[in-house]
């Protein structure tokens, strides 16, 4: 087996970018650079409530090709012998599957939090049977029940959510005092996005609580009656 060489691999490594180095930059210029500086002047201080449509539209544009410049750099990295045009093409037939795992992985944190507010509900509904047993035999209507759960998912929604936002503040202001990514980091912390984290989280826990209370709705007043 061939022993490894560190002077062999940086001998090639430099063969390579000197007979593809301009590739690499041209690509690097055309699909990286400048879409991120349109993106720049177009929405200087980032997308906001108040940023034109046009403008979303165009940053979001800027910021999928530069995605799919990176594809291209990685294949171009990958495989030397592979053409700019090919590297292009395959940056672009990878970006639909990129955008699609970043959309899974969203989907899957979105599953995972349902499925434990529901979780959580589902066992509060079954300790408290004879207690919603009792409420409907002094006259609740199963409506009223129903909000009731509702209203604790979202009570337990906004309170996940708030410890979230506190915690994901926090780990923020300790990755900005680090020394290794000090002045790099400019997180953005407007009110506008907490509003919507909290939304979010809410909304999850609502959607947690429908089967819950659909399950506290269907138990009978005569549960009252058993110790």
């Amino acid at each position: 087996m061939s022993s490894l060489s560190i002077s062999a691999a940086w001998e090639e490594s430099k063969a390579i970018l000197g007979r593809d180095g301009q590739l690499y930059l041209s690509v690097a210029l055309a699909l990286i650079a400048l879409p991120t500086t349109i993106n720049t002047l177009v929405n200087p201080g980032g997308m906001t409530n108040s940023t034109p449509g046009w403008a979303a539209l165009l940053g979001l544009v800027a910021s999928l090709i530069g995605v799919a410049g990176q594809l291209a750099l990685i294949r171009l990295a990958l495989g030397p012998s592979v053409t700019v045009g090919g590297a292009i093409v395959h940056g672009l037939r990878r970006l639909p599957v990129y955008i699609a795992s970043v959309l899974i992985i969203i989907l899957c944190f979105l599953i995972v939090g349902v499925l434990g507010v529901t979780n959580t509900m589902l066992m509060s509904v079954f300790e408290r049977q004879q207690e919603i047993a009792i409420l409907l035999a002094l006259g609740w209507r199963r409506i009223r029940i129903v909000r009731m759960i509702l209203l604790e998912s979202a009570l337990l929604g906004l309170l996940g959510g708030v410890v979230g936002i506190g915690l994901g503040v926090l780990g923020i202001q300790l990755m900005k005092s680090a020394p290794a990514i000090r002045g790099l980091l400019e997180p953005d912390l407007s009110l506008n996005l907490v509003l919507i984290a909290v939304t979010i989280a809410v909304s999850v826990g609502v959607l947690s609580g429908f089967y819950p209370a659909w399950r506290s709705s269907r138990l009978t007043p005569s549960l009252a009656l058993h110790g």
